[in-house]
């Protein structure tokens, strides 16, 4: 264990929450109530704060989220339910009949992402993540379904200063084809199994906040500005010098969205995408001193992981450049996938066109 990742001040203090929750949303007016469901069925013996971040979205999410508040937080008789801020408005409140759980809601007057200063919401809000001594995300289009997700995932951290994280299974729900695919997470979480295929939905998660201030601290140093996964950079990091813990467990729905940053529709986003991660996955390799071999799986994999976007895009000369830098035995894979795909494709839309 490096200097400074030990177990922190802010893991002996008394923490006002001992975890805060993370769920940032944008145009998700549909799907927003079905996380926050997921928050207010949680049962836990200690406090929990609930931090959704709306960022400026135009869809109606905020009066769904204003709703919402109104009509499950505990907000006092004759006070206002909206606080104006510089940012936008803030709403804070218990959950009403559960005095564990609190939420803070901000709604963004403008999308922080889109002008590239998203990195200011973490000063918003700092006051409730700073005070936890856990930290755990939902996105807002994912939820979850364990009543005791957030029980159980404290218990293992509390029971082991070497766990850094702990996660679990999600199933995957594709928002297009109105059905659920598989099941997202598996416990190939060491730091050179993550390197190479990221297992860990980050909706599952539970983590020391004091990993996460470390990190960020680390992070200054960096040239981040490529970088579009997310998490993902971070859960790297955390695995070289900490346990994580897997949970064999269904505990939350992931969606699959079209449009997305890791599912968007155009191919050369999808690319790009594909070439950041490989970006991170190289940088941690040798900041970690990691050898010749691991940078092969990594590149196999991204590689791999590119052919088959340009599969699902029709677009096979370009996957064909991609197969050609991974080992024959892929190759031949992928080949004979690209051609049940389209087989499968083809038949599909003969009978759709001609079976009425």
């Amino acid at each position: 264990m490096v200097k400074g990742l030990g177990c922190s001040t802010l893991d002996n203090a008394a923490c006002y929450n001992m975890v805060a929750t993370r769920c940032f949303t944008y145009n998700q007016a549909t799907l927003i109530t079905d996380a926050l469901h997921g928050f207010i069925i949680q049962k836990t013996d200690f406090p929990v704060v609930y931090i959704v971040i709306d960022d400026g979205s135009i869809d109606g999410e905020p009066d769904v989220l204003k709703k919402w508040a109104a009509e499950n937080l505990d907000v006092e008789e004759g006070t206002q339910l909206c606080k104006t801020m510089h940012y936008g408005q803030l709403i804070t409140a218990k959950l009403r009949g559960n005095s564990l759980a609190s939420f803070v809601i901000v709604l963004l007057a403008d999308n922080h992402y889109q002008a590239g200063i998203y990195y200011k919401v973490h000063e918003y809000i700092a006051e409730w993540e700073g005070n936890a001594k856990y930290l755990a995300v939902c996105d807002g289009d994912d939820y979850w379904t364990d009543p005791q997700k957030l029980q159980k995932q404290v218990d293992i951290l509390e029971s082991d200063d070497s766990i850094g994280l702990v996660h679990a299974k999600a199933k995957v729900f594709d928002q297009n084809k109105n059905r659920y695919t598989r099941i997202y997470g598996n416990d190939k979480d060491e730091f050179r199994q993550i390197i190479i295929s990221n297992p860990i939905c980050h909706s599952t998660t539970c983590y020391r906040n004091s990993l996460r201030s470390a990190y960020e601290n680390e992070k200054k140093n960096w040239d981040t500005s490529n970088w579009k996964m997310g998490d993902a950079p971070m859960w790297l990091w955390m695995s070289y010098y900490f346990t994580f813990h897997f949970m064999d467990e269904e505990v939350a729905v992931y969606r699959e969205i079209k449009g997305s940053i890791a599912h968007s529709v155009s191919i050369d986003d999808r690319l790009a995408f594909h070439n950041s991660s490989l970006e991170v996955c190289l940088f941690f390799a040798d900041l970690f001193h990691q050898g010749i071999e691991i940078k092969k799986q990594i590149y196999n994999s991204a590689y791999k992981n590119c052919a088959l976007s340009c599969i699902y895009s029709g677009r096979i000369m370009d996957a064909n450049k991609f197969l050609k830098e991974v080992p024959f035995m892929y190759r031949c894979y992928f080949i004979l996938f690209a051609l049940g795909y389209y087989l499968k494709k083809n038949i599909s839309n003969y009978l759709r066109l001609n079976c009425i």
